[in-house]
């Protein structure tokens, strides 16, 4: 079926936005990793994957409800929003439970940098949310989210200039890059959302339940995130080196 009217100049112009997104983000991460690997030394740059690596494993569990919240909203079930937030906000607190216990494993195993990961707590819950923002973004604001892009590639290597080159920070400044890079990003998100009417807290135990019932459709999406993601640092464990 043909798109025509104002769908389609909305579907053609975020797609042109969210590619434009993507070029722009390969280019600046060309830039942000030669930062991030000429002012960190071999260790710390190995911690740093490692981190990354235990975030993307954690919050992967939530493409569980993030498959579908987006979907029920459209279909006219707007409390898919608010029970999507509150599972992510109940998730994020209990995979940093689970983050600072891994990182204590990690720390037993490399003998250090117990709290330098554990700096990686705030990264895990921005990304935690970010999955979700951009979920629901998704099926709302497509174009939003080739603007978040743009967004958070710019301050990511803003910030890994000042903190890495200016002021330099390693480690710790190349984590707070992208932290604070992240924040801005969701943050922006959250208000377009808000602005729309989109954002709403309201839980259905009905939605959760026939979501329980599907888990097996977003089961393999998650088995490959889960274990694509978090491959670093399972290496890692068995080497028993960063």
């Amino acid at each position: 079926m043909k798109i025509t009217g104002k769908s389609e100049i909305r579907l053609r112009y975020s797609t042109i936005i969210n590619y434009g997104s993507l070029i722009y983000r390969t280019l600046v991460s060309i830039g942000f990793v030669v930062i991030v690997a000429r002012r960190l030394n071999i260790n710390e740059f190995g911690l740093w994957g490692i981190i990354f690596s235990l975030t993307t494993m954690l919050m992967s569990f939530s493409i569980l409800w993030n498959k579908w919240a987006p979907r029920f909203y459209v279909r006219g079930h707007y409390e898919a929003v608010g029970a999507s937030f509150i599972l992510t906000t109940i998730f994020s607190i209990l995979a940093t439970l689970v983050y600072i216990g891994l990182s204590y494993v990690e720390f037993t195993i490399l003998g250090w940098g117990f709290e330098l990961m554990l700096l990686g707590i705030p990264l895990l819950i921005f990304r935690i949310f970010e999955a979700t923002l951009m979920a629901i973004c998704n099926v709302v604001r497509p174009e939003v989210m080739g603007y978040k892009g743009f967004v958070y590639d710019s301050l990511r290597l803003v910030f890994a200039y000042l903190f890495l080159v200016v002021f330099r920070f390693g480690l710790v400044g190349a984590l707070f890059s992208v932290v604070f890079a992240l924040l801005v990003s969701d943050l922006y998100i959250f208000f377009v959302l808000w602005r729309d009417g989109v954002v709403n807290f309201r839980f259905s135990w009905g939605l959760v339940v026939q979501w329980l019932r599907g888990v097996h459709v977003p089961l393999v999406g998650f088995v490959r995130n889960f274990l694509s993601g978090g491959l670093r640092a399972i290496v890692s464990w068995v080497s028993g080196s960063e």
